[in-house]
């Protein structure tokens, strides 16, 4: 894998942006950390599988990805955009638990900074590739 020389852009936005941004940007952090753990406490089945990987200091892929979530029905991606803004992408595909994540995505400030997206040729397919090309370690299992 390339190791990117150039710091993550969350580090800069932590000191490019005001107050209030700042704030806006720590929120959805948050608010997307607790979809994670609302998703593997209250819907997905023990033994589970899924892939998570936390980019925020990984230098081995891209300035702008933070963290990662994503199974075979669920996607659930951090981003921090070029403008300093943090943005949370999301796909569903026969997910069980997904009118409950849609509730979720409501509250603030997830309800403006997430992003619905198909993914090609659909998501199930995407999960196999990430599997296949991510290191084992970041392949986790649900334990209950």
């Amino acid at each position: 894998m390339k190791n990117h020389s150039r710091p993550k852009r969350w580090a800069y936005a932590k000191t490019k942006l005001g107050q209030r941004e700042s704030l806006q940007n720590s929120n959805i952090e948050a608010v997307y950390h607790q979809v994670i753990n609302a998703v593997k406490t209250l819907y997905m089945r023990r033994g589970g599988d899924y892939f998570e990987r936390d980019y925020k200091t990984d230098k081995s892929h891209g300035i702008l990805c933070m963290h990662s979530f994503i199974t075979s029905n669920f996607y659930w991606i951090l981003d921090c955009e070029l403008g300093f803004q943090y943005k949370v992408t999301f796909a569903f595909d026969k997910c069980p638990f997904e009118a409950e994540v849609r509730k979720l995505l409501r509250a603030y400030p997830l309800s403006e900074s997430a992003t619905e997206v198909i993914l090609q040729p659909d998501l199930a397919t995407f999960y196999k590739n990430v599997l296949a090309y991510q290191d084992r370690r970041f392949h986790l299992v649900l334990k209950g």
